[in-house]
């Protein structure tokens, strides 16, 4: 029987004395001395004490010498067996690799391992999914129906699947497995092999959190255990002569919380949450001595530091709201020279800060602005309902009423009236600078001071009612003073006095020397005249009033005991009749949320989505809620049934604040509000005192209003404010590979906590009070970034780039300050020095007409301007020679020959060594990258060319009238013209130079792309694709950007095509508008293919059209298709799936044409001459004698034609020059002749 070694195995059985004590390192034997066996077994510990010193200043105990392939499968399906009318077989391990069929769904399983029934679990069976059998799968995976009877295909047996299937009790499900290959690890002085094995961590889950490591067995085998232990020196072992006994070391796999006390256990590997979050003593970690003294130089030289940066977040734990979780993702590090690799995220579960702290005596601030200054007033507008008064466009209530506005208050500022208002609505094309007068009539007005001869408003930026405390995230109100100003009325005494008095509880009157009194019936002031009581009491007698006269009073009243207004969320439905815009008017105000919205009636369509919500809330006040029709929706034709919630404010209290809350909704629902300025206030962390508007009215009288009665303006309020305190931590990975987050003290103003020995910071974190969600946190990361000698060489060409900068601004510097004086002592002109390092276009004039250049980023060169355009190639076998087309992909043609070969195998290796319970397949797809351009014609750039005249008008006689006259040519047009004379001898000349005709010349001078950029979406087309290794006869489901797209994919055997081999004439080559705005895949080309379903060898050919239309499209870039076994694109549920990306690259050339117009006047000129008889010329005559008295020539010059002479009733023909008859410019002596032409 094999026997357990223990600390005294050695010494006293088998006599082996050595003791390292004794220094004996060799064992020497004598001639004629006879051998002892302890000297064979002490010759044995010599040798492995030696070699176990040399191992041991190199390895850790337990350490990894040579790791096997690891593998943490959390899809390890199961099946709960019903043993009670089938029976596991006693040899069950003879049906692990068997295939069975169930019997019910045909679904084809594989037996991977049998589990017999132990404590309250039944026997269980793990298997592979082999063959779904075409069922249709839904959001979860298909497996074996409860309660079916599956049979096996080679066996026979029959093993039944249990029919309870409850969440608590499954039927069928995951659990999880890790496997290990060979490995060889250093145990107990020595490397012992751990062969290929599996565990089950979780036989029903898939989220186990566990250590897995070795237990280790040490045993004494003799050869009465293992008849290898016999003489073998015959080819059958001679059990006359057993051999001697064999010490044996056995490692196997155990989870940590299984292990007995008193068993060597070996930690492995950390499981947390289903995830291998570290392989312990792994790398460098499982160095011993020689590992100490390469983690002392690496910190020394390069301190600690990080390889590969670990991403921390942080989310809400899945089971305790109360918490929240750290997660570090995977990341490799250095910490004290110790590497570190975690494999996958890490989760630190930390809690929420949400204990409190009290500030008493905390006041809050209470200033408002947006009012308007007056020197004449008359009466006191009703502050209590907020009155609406009118704005006149002039003094004294006179004019007419160009607007309203409502009163809030009214306070006394010096020799001014301060009265503050809000609401102010104009009416049309009016404006707040016309108001004179404000108020309700004759005797209850005020003028208003202007500025620059115009009415405003003062402090407008300070317009709301919400008062921010001096902290954050309370948690409570408490013990509350503030002061308000308050309307009285009454009517005074036949003795000219009226009592005043205050009944609820801490009220006093205060800041008596600011109040307000008027008499009703004239408006008149008067001044205050208190007679007894007054500030700090209860009651107040006023004096000196008109007797019997009603008067209005605005006081001052102190609230000791102030306290907060409640909220009560309300739910409420109404069938509501939508208005003539289409909003439906909610009549109540503080919406919360909507619940839903339906067309007509209760049982109507729901339309929720159609509309956006108003919740009534402005700066000032609560208003009715409101719902707004989403532009592009269609408004329902009748009634509208609304289900909403909202907060009914109540009547009693001073305000709103965090208490108003309390139990109507979660802390973190509590909520905000956008003001009119944009900025986002928590209501929680404000006191709110808005009031309420009626439910169906503009004002605050009528059913529904609610009134706030609001502090002095620039008053402190006084109250305890309990506080949420925050917390700081520091994200830590210590020495021994843990991760840690170090919590520092929570308080109002957290600091964080020191840096623990030993530990490198990753992050700091500061948690906000309360923590409403994950998000409500604020992390930085701490640089530890690795530099390489490559990173550092890369810094130096930086700086060396950055030096050459530095020196040619210091030369342009020194060039533009550089003083070039001439011959009179003035600053010379200078042309300073540009560098342009060619890697975008900042100083390039691209707007230039003439720009003609395009910028080489990567060579970082100047070339010429050109234009890119993508062109479909397909492959023309008919008209190629000496290539051939593999894939989409021409080469030129080749042989194979094999360059080397094995034919013998040495071992098998299993292609799913550890039994996965997922197939993934993959895809390929033709085409896999589509890259275009289209484009974009811009409106024409107009250049104006300005007016000319024809440039043959240089011939013209007479062309200085015209160009050296001083006529500007752009104020000439048709029947202008200029007549000029002159004389020689006896003849008069007369030429007359008319504009007949204008035309618009258009020259264009340049077409080109003046920008690209990136088309947003992808444009139709066809993908053909190919998926193999997937599950056979399987249903899938495909998806493209996540986004189901089984409307739009056509599968079929051989549908599978190479997009070059296409013919020229394909309908799949470029779908353009042919099939723009597809609902689904053309039908004209066959249609979808309504259910996926895998052949027999796991292959799906298809074809995928990608459409273009509001409804669906796709962003460009890379995109992802994947075909799956469930319905919905989540890998973690599946059994089966395949995917692949697709790149969608688009280009929109946006080309503009700048085109010169220039307007061009035609000429016509007309030359008239007479001859004077009465001329004597003395000296020799006139040589030019024309009989016939007076000539009339004329010419064309503008048009092409008119290549004869005419007179100007034949005006209408222009040419150029070079058209026109011999000698057309200036009259030369030889031709004059009464025929003559010109």
């Amino acid at each position: 029987m094999v026997s357990n070694v223990t600390s005294t195995t050695f010494s006293q059985t088998y006599r082996d004395d050595f003791a390292d004590s004794d220094n004996y390192h060799r064992i020497l034997f004598n001639s004629g001395s006879a051998l002892q066996a302890r000297e064979l077994t002490q010759l044995q510990t010599i040798i492995q004490r030696e070699a176990e010193q040399h191992a041991r200043f190199i390895f850790k105990e337990g350490a990894p010498v040579h790791s096997g392939g690891i593998q943490l499968n959390t899809r390890f399906e199961f099946g709960k067996l019903d043993t009670t009318t089938y029976a596991l077989p006693t040899t069950f391990s003879t049906l692990i690799g068997e295939t069975f069929t169930g019997q019910t769904s045909t679904i084809k399983v594989r037996i991977v391992d049998i589990v017999e029934a132990t404590g309250g679990d039944p026997a269980t069976i793990f298997v592979e999914y082999v063959n779904n059998n075409s069922i249709s799968g839904t959001n979860t995976p298909v497996r074996l129906t409860a309660g079916e009877v599956i049979n096996g295909d080679v066996s026979g047996t029959n093993l039944q699947v249990q029919s309870t299937n409850t969440t608590a009790n499954p039927a069928v499900g995951r659990g999880t497995r890790l496997s290990i290959k060979e490995s060889v690890f250093f145990v107990s002085g020595h490397f012992v092999q751990s062969n290929a094995q599996s565990i089950i961590i979780s036989k029903y889950s898939s989220t186990p959190t566990a250590v897995v490591g070795f237990t280790v067995s040490e045993q004494i085998v003799k050869a009465a255990d293992d008849n290898a232990l016999y003489d073998n020196s015959t080819d059958t072992p001679n059990l006359t002569a057993p051999g001697a006994d064999r010490y044996k070391i056995t490692l196997e796999m155990a989870l940590q919380s299984n292990v007995s006390a008193g068993t060597t256990f070996i930690p492995s590997f950390d499981i947390v949450n289903g995830l291998m979050a570290a392989v312990k003593s792994a790398g460098d970690n499982s160095l011993s001595v020689v590992g100490d003294i390469l983690a002392q130089r690496t910190f020394e030289e390069s301190g600690n530091y990080t390889v590969k940066p670990f991403i921390i977040k942080t989310q809400d734990n899945d089971s305790d709201a109360n918490k929240l979780d750290i997660t570090i993702n995977a990341g490799i590090a250095y910490v004290k020279g110790e590497r570190f690799e975690s494999y996958n995220p890490i989760r630190i579960p930390i809690d929420k800060p949400r204990t409190t702290t009290t500030v008493n005596n905390d006041v809050v601030a209470a200033e408002y602005g947006n009012y308007i200054l007056s020197l004449t007033k008359l009466g006191l507008p009703n502050i209590t309902t907020m009155a609406n008064v009118n704005l006149r466009s002039a003094t004294t209530y006179g004019g007419s009423t160009i607007g309203t506005a409502r009163i809030r208050s009214i306070e006394k500022f010096g020799s001014y009236y301060r009265i503050y208002i809000f609401d102010v609505v104009m009416a049309s094309a009016k404006q707040f600078s016309d108001v004179r007068s404000i108020g309700l009539s004759t005797t209850n007005y005020a003028d208003l001071v202007l500025e620059n001869s115009v009415a405003v408003i003062k402090d407008t930026s300070n317009n709301n009612l919400l008062f921010p405390l001096s902290g954050i995230r309370p948690s409570a109100i408490t013990d509350i003073a503030l002061t308000t100003q308050r309307r009285f009325t009454g009517t005074a005494s036949a003795s000219a006095t009226l009592a005043l008095s205050l009944s609820a509880t801490g009220e006093t009157f205060a800041n008596s020397s600011n109040w307000l009194l008027s008499t009703d019936s004239s408006g008149v002031e008067s001044p205050i005249v208190i007679n007894s009581g007054g500030n700090g009491t209860t009651g107040v007698t006023l004096g000196s009033l008109q007797k019997s006269s009603d008067v209005s009073l605005l006081a001052y009243v102190n609230k000791g005991s102030a306290t907060v207004k409640t909220k009560a969320l309300t739910n409420r439905t109404a069938t509501i009749s939508p208005e003539g815009d289409n909003t439906v008017q909610l009549e109540r105000g503080d919406i919360f949320r909507i619940n839903e919205v339906r067309d007509a009636t209760s049982s109507g369509n729901i339309i929720t989505d159609y509309y956006i919500l108003d919740n009534g809330q402005r700066d000032n006040f609560y208003s009715e809620g409101v719902l707004t029709l989403r532009s592009g929706f269609s408004a329902p034709s009748g009634n509208v049934y609304v289900d909403f919630d909202f907060f009914a404010h109540g009547a009693g209290g001073d305000f709103f604040a965090v208490n108003s809350y309390t139990g109507q909704v979660e802390y973190e629902d509590i909520p905000s509000y956008r003001q009119k300025n944009g900025q986002s206030v928590s209501l929680r962390d404000v006191l709110d005192f808005r009031p309420l508007r009626a439910n169906t009215a503009s004002d605050f009288t009528s059913t529904g209003a609610v009134t706030v009665e609001l502090p002095a303006n620039t008053d402190l309020i006084t109250t305890d404010i309990s506080y949420y305190l925050g917390q700081g931590y520091r994200i830590v990975l210590n020495q021994a590979g843990t991760f840690e987050a170090v919590a520092g003290e929570r308080a109002l103003s957290p600091i964080y906590p020191s840096v623990p020995a030993n530990a490198m910071e990753l992050a700091r974190l500061t948690v906000n009070p309360y923590t409403l969600d994950d998000s409500d946190v604020s992390m930085t990361y701490v640089d530890n970034r690795r530099y390489t000698m490559r990173d550092i060489s890369d810094l130096e060409t930086r700086m060396d780039k950055i030096e050459e900068i530095t020196t040619l601004n210091m030369l342009e510097l020194e060039t533009a300050t550089l003083e070039v004086l001439d011959s009179a002592g003035v600053n010379r002109l200078k042309v300073g020095l540009t560098a342009d390092n060619f890697t975008d276009h900042s100083q390039s004039l691209r707007g230039a007409i003439d720009y003609r250049a395009s910028t080489d980023v990567f060579n970082r060169e100047l070339r010429p301007s050109f234009v890119a355009n993508s062109s479909e190639l397909v492959y023309d076998s008919d008209a190629s020679n000496s290539v051939s087309l593999i894939g989409d992909t021409v080469y030129p043609l080749y042989e194979e020959v094999v360059y080397a070969s094995n034919t013998q195998a040495s071992s098998a290796t299993p292609v799913n060594a550890f039994n996965l319970g997922v197939t993934i397949g993959h895809i390929k797809m033709s085409p896999s990258t589509d890259t275009w351009f289209d484009t974009v014609r811009l409106p024409a750039k107009i250049v104006d060319g300005g007016t000319k005249l024809d440039p043959s008008n240089t011939s013209l006689w007479n062309d200085w009238g015209f160009n050296w006259s001083g006529v500007q040519a752009d104020s000439l047009k048709p029947g202008y013209s200029e007549t000029k004379t002159s004389k020689n001898g006896r003849t008069t000349s007369t030429v007359t130079s008319t504009i007949v005709k204008s035309e618009t010349v258009i020259t264009s001078m340049s077409d080109e792309v003046l920008y690209e950029t990136s088309i947003q979406y992808q444009r139709e087309r066809f993908i053909f694709f190919k998926a193999q290794g997937l599950r056979p006869n399987t249903r899938y489901f495909p998806f493209y950007d996540e986004i189901d797209i089984s409307d739009f994919v056509q599968t079929g055997s051989g549908k599978f095509q190479y997009f070059a081999a296409q013919a020229t004439n394909s309908d799949y080559l470029d779908p353009g508008d042919k099939y723009i705005n597809q609902t689904e895949f053309p039908p004209t080309l066959g249609g979808k293919t309504e259910t996926i379903i895998s052949d027999a060898n796991g292959t799906i050919e298809g074809i995928i059209f990608i459409p273009n239309k509001d409804a669906i499209k796709f962003l460009t870039g890379t995109r992802q298709f994947t075909l799956i076994d469930i319905s919905e694109l989540n890998r973690i549920n599946a059994t089966s799936y395949a995917s692949a990306d697709f790149v969608s690259t688009g280009t929109m050339q946006h080309y503009q044409e700048d085109i010169k117009h220039t307007r061009r006047h035609a000429i016509q000129t007309t030359i008239q001459t007479t001859q004077d008889p009465n001329y004597n010329n003395s000296s020799g005559g006139d040589n030019e004698h024309r009989p016939g008295g007076d000539n009339y020539y004329s010419y064309d010059n503008g048009e092409i034609g008119g290549t004869t002479p005419h007179n100007e009733a034949n005006a209408e023909n222009f040419g150029p020059p070079q058209q026109r008859p011999a000698g057309l410019g200036r009259p030369s002596a030889p031709s004059w002749g009464p025929d003559a032409e010109v």
